[in-house]
């Protein structure tokens, strides 16, 4: 897991130009963004950075290249927030 969390926290930082970024806190908190997701995948090209802090959130089984999830765990996160 922690090898996955910094994997993706460098992923993220390498995006440039980020315009929209959720975070979630755990997989339970996917079907209050959800709709507003899905809306935005379907009327614009924006891309969407999701980060959440539950390796098994629903957000890794999306397959829209426009939506970009990364993992981060507990421990980096207080850092990766800064």
């Amino acid at each position: 897991m922690r090898r996955r969390s910094r994997i993706d926290i460098r992923r993220f930082e390498g995006e440039r130009n980020k315009q929209l970024v959720f975070y979630s806190e755990s997989n339970g908190f996917y079907k209050y963004f959800q709709g507003m997701i899905e809306w935005l995948l379907e009327n614009s090209d924006i891309t969407i950075h999701y980060v959440t802090g539950d390796m098994d959130d629903k957000i890794f089984e999306q397959g829209n290249p426009q939506l970009k999830a990364y993992y981060v765990g507990d421990t980096p996160l207080i850092s990766f927030m800064m």
